[in-house]
């Protein structure tokens, strides 16, 4: 196994890029397709937590009108 330099997270032995910061493994470059689940990974995150953030204002919202 190998460590991610940047964060020292385990990574897969055929690892190109670090999938908790996204710094790439030094001596590869990621590919295109890397590159886009990555990025795609990011995207679906980002969704969840204001997915969350929307529910919990929302029950606060109506909490607050009892």
């Amino acid at each position: 196994m190998k460590y991610c330099q940047k964060c020292g997270n385990e990574l897969l032995d055929e690892a190109v890029m670090c999938p908790k910061c996204g710094c790439t493994v030094e001596g590869k470059q990621p590919t295109k397709e890397q590159k886009e689940k990555s990025k795609n990974q990011a995207i679906g995150a980002i969704l969840i937590i204001a997915a969350v953030a929307i529910v919990v204002v929302t029950v606060l919202l109506a909490m607050s009108q009892w």
